[in-house]
């Protein structure tokens, strides 16, 4: 091609195919976000200026040299233009934009730091200032180039310019029009401010001057999008810049959890979903051990919420959820109840192997360092809902592995009668209702060998026997203080006081029962024996609870 050609063929772009239309300005006022989604989508083959944008940037990127002194005159020009002469307007907007679309090509050869000092800032220094058609394209040309290397002095004119853009107030005449087109340059600007920042070249502490009020237009433009392209572009915002200050954002991580939380909703497309996922990830690496309450309450919802499990919901499961087990017991009930929310929404997932003995373990360490009944119930129902999820086959060797069962056993031996132990023991009571079997290997296997096999068994029958009686006995009492126990009851809310759960307890004693007559093996003589023994216990506990009503 000839350069008188190349020259034409530019010129003729910028004038007539770069430029705003007329349709463009009513779309923008009717439906900002809508507009704004589709300008900024990457559609080059089946829209005309996308295609046009394209044809410049590949007429730039070829003959830069060229082009370079036309694309130098059109900025003298547009400068200055009577401002009076809305045409005028568009024409630089169209300029605007090839110097933003050609920022790779023009990056060393053209003085953008020049340009913002002497023509940018000068047009906005002016009383009215720039129409939103020029703002909205001034501010996506400051996030092309600030995504490059430019000064701080630079920077910071692009940091105040485009916060000062997000945060404007409509105008109050023409309150609608204004709205829609204030709309565009407040998300435009947004985006342009995070590109701004997500440059690792650059000293992040230039930023943190800036980022209590970026965080604060961003969540309140999140709070009123509607569009879900632009929920999704904010909250791919908000991820970009929390990935980039890290712990900065501690002090604005609480109000950044309580905006994200109403934008999650199952119906929201998986893209929105996922990032909406790895965006709470983020905020709870950094800021679990301040926020921790509020970021449980965000997750346990979400997890409620989802309609299937996902890539990114485990990779908070493990080693976030599981990890959590390892703090004190503050928070201990609401971390078990994200954790059986993952146990809900896809047990396969949640007890594959490599989850297994992690989880056991720190269960089992939770057993073994309190007896407290509160702590203790929310242990054994983590437990217990572990049973019910997926057969025992599963992770019947890692639970065994792990001592969880070892020490229940251990505190049953040492503990006297108590809810905590009751509550622990239903565990053992959902086994045998589950394999009576796999609890007499248990009660065989952790028998020491200086200890008589069938002392052992029936020691533990009988305190396990005590702790069921002891819960009856409780409930009975409790039915003639009812009044002076609601509070009680509404802090607890302890299964112990279920007659399902002992009815529960008195099944597992039964499938013990029966395990032991039906078998014809002579090693099992001395478990039969035992557990015939207690027969009668086994009834009056029965009869007990069946009339526990």
């Amino acid at each position: 091609m000839t350069a008188s050609f190349v020259t034409s063929c530019t010129e003729c772009l910028i004038r007539h195919y770069l430029i705003l239309t007329s349709e463009d300005i009513e779309q923008w006022q009717e439906d900002p976000e809508g507009w704004l989604t589709e300008a900024e989508a990457d559609q080059w083959e089946f829209e005309l200026r996308p295609c046009a944008e394209k044809t410049f940037t590949t007429l730039l990127y070829h003959y830069r040299d060229l082009l370079l002194p036309l694309l130098l005159h059109f900025v003298d020009q547009a400068v200055v233009l009577d401002r009076q002469d809305p045409q005028a307007f568009f024409f630089k907007e169209a300029v605007y934009s090839a110097i933003g679309l050609g920022v790779k090509t023009l990056y060393g050869h053209f003085d953008f730091e020049r340009f913002v000092m002497t023509y940018l800032v000068k047009d906005l220094d002016r009383p009215a200032g720039p129409p939103p058609m020029i703002k909205r394209r001034i501010a996506w040309t400051l996030g092309k180039w600030a995504s490059e290397s430019i000064s701080e002095e630079c920077r910071k004119v692009a940091f105040d310019v485009l916060l000062q853009w997000m945060a404007a107030p409509p105008s109050e005449e023409k309150e609608q029009e204004q709205q829609g087109q204030q709309r565009v340059v407040q998300l435009t600007a947004a985006h342009a401010l995070t590109q701004a920042v997500d440059n690792w070249e650059f000293d992040i502490q230039l930023f943190l001057p800036y980022l209590g009020s970026t965080l604060t237009h961003l969540l309140h433009l999140l709070s009123q999008a509607e569009a879900p392209e632009t929920v999704l572009s904010l909250v791919t915002d908000v991820k970009a810049i929390l990935m980039r200050t890290g712990t900065e954002i501690l002090p604005f991580a609480s109000d950044i959890i309580q905006m994200l939380l109403p934008c999650w909703q199952p119906t929201r497309e998986p893209l929105l979903l996922s990032s909406l996922i790895d965006t709470f990830r983020h905020v709870v690496a950094e800021a679990h051990v301040y926020l921790l309450e509020d970021a449980l309450d965000l997750w346990w919802t979400l997890l409620q919420t989802a309609p299937m499990n996902s890539p990114e919901f485990m990779s908070l499961y493990y080693p976030p959820a599981l990890a959590l087990l390892d703090y004190d017991t503050e928070n201990l009930r609401k971390v078990l109840k994200v954790i059986e929310s993952y146990l809900l929404l896809d047990p396969s997932s949640t007890l594959a192997p490599p989850y297994q003995p992690i989880l056991f373990e720190k269960l089992a360490s939770k057993v073994k360092d309190t007896t407290r009944g509160p702590v203790a119930h929310y242990v054994s129902h983590t437990l217990d809902l572990v049973l019910q999820s997926a057969p025992l086959s599963v992770y019947g060797q890692a639970l065994v592995d792990s001592d969880v069962l070892t020490n229940i056993l251990e505190l049953l031996m040492k503990e006297d009668k108590s809810q905590a132990m009751a509550t622990y023991m239903n565990v053992f009571a959902r086994l045998a209702f589950l394999d009576a079997n796999f609890v007499m290997r248990i009660l065989q296997t952790k028998t020491q060998p200086q200890q008589p096999q069938d002392e052992v068994i029936s020691r533990v029958l009988d305190r396990w026997l005590d702790n069921v009686s002891f819960l009856l006995m409780e409930k009975k009492k409790k039915k003639g203080k009812k009044k002076l126990m609601v509070f009680f009851f509404f802090f607890y809310k302890l299964d112990y006081l279920d007659a399902q759960k002992k009815r529960v307890a008195c099944v597992g004693l039964t499938h013990l029962l029966l395990s032991s007559s039906s078998s014809h093996s002579s090693g099992d003589d001395v478990v039969k024996a035992v557990v015939m023994n207690k027969l009668p216990n086994i009834m009056a506990v029965w009869m007990d609870a069946g009339f526990d009503r």
